[in-house]
């Protein structure tokens, strides 16, 4: 029901009506809901769910991950064996990071303590409303509540609990250079 431009289509796509897929290049079983546009230049790879009214573009790539309704991730985002809550804004740049450097199972703080996950890759569980600002970007395996604001620049390296922000404080130095 959906409408397809320019794009490539490597495996099983299932759309809703009024969903778009443009210029873009899809690898892997999609779903993409009612009203949602991929593209341009959005890159779609492994088994990925997108509910409705998202937009998902510009050299942005989803890899394994399942986005609820009204997701935006329109620039240059990765987000990667995710599960993503409603009404969730990626800035410009967001970055989830879904592998240990030293290849081991990714490790996920709960209310009983640390659990290995048993997998290698595993990104972020965002709930609903939360907004994550240029340049931001997480550790794997960690879960961040709803209604939260994750500020531009911070790397989220802990869980972090529904309604709250998280902001970088940064010293800027200026200084001139010295003619000799």
């Amino acid at each position: 029901n959906g409408h397809i431009e320019n794009s490539t289509i490597n495996g099983m796509v299932i759309m809703e009506e009024g969903a778009k897929i443009i210029n873009s290049y899809i690898e892997g079983c999609a779903y993409v809901g009612a009203n949602t546009t991929i593209g341009p230049n959005a890159y779609l790879r492994g088994s990925n769910s997108i509910g409705q009214n998202c937009s998902i573009g510009g050299g942005t790539t989803i890899k394994n991950s399942i986005l609820l309704d009204n997701v935006n991730a329109k620039h240059l985002a990765y987000i990667g064996d995710s599960v993503i809550g409603e009404n969730v804004n990626f800035g410009s740049g967001t970055q989830i990071a879904n592998y240990r450097f030293d290849g081991g199972h990714i490790n996920v703080l709960t209310d009983r303590g640390w659990t290995n996950s048993g997998k290698k890759k595993l990104g972020v569980f965002v709930g609903d409303n939360t907004k994550f600002g240029v340049l931001s970007s997480t550790m794997p395996g960690r879960l961040i509540g709803s209604n939260c604001w994750i500020g531009s620049g911070v790397v989220v390296k802990e869980n972090l609990e529904s309604n709250n922000h998280i902001f970088v404080k940064q010293e800027l130095v200026i200084t001139k250079e010295k003619k000799e």
